[in-house]
């Protein structure tokens, strides 16, 4: 286990129902879905590692609008790919 996130209701942008992990092809970003804040977060891994995974390690948020649960790598990890069970109405 590298760390942990807290999905505590009113937390940070880690924060979220943080579902599935994905890391980047050259390993310096991780990404997690959070389920219930609808979008995925970026870290810095090495900062994550050193500090935890919090709002020092986040790089960033991406909204998706729709609860995503599961990440997939293209075939060359060019791209992540989210998933979802819900569609957006």
């Amino acid at each position: 286990m590298l760390g942990s996130l807290s999905s505590q209701p009113g937390g940070s942008a880690a924060s979220g129902g943080a579902f599935e992990v994905a890391g980047s092809a050259d390993g310096r970003f991780v990404f997690v879905s959070l389920e219930h804040a609808g979008k995925v977060a970026a870290f810095d891994l090495r900062t994550a590692l050193g500090e935890g995974f919090g709002a020092g390690s986040l790089v960033g948020t991406i909204a998706l609008g729709t609860a995503p649960v599961g990440l997939a790598k293209s075939r060359h990890s060019l791209r992540l790919v989210p998933s979802s069970p819900r569609r957006d109405e």
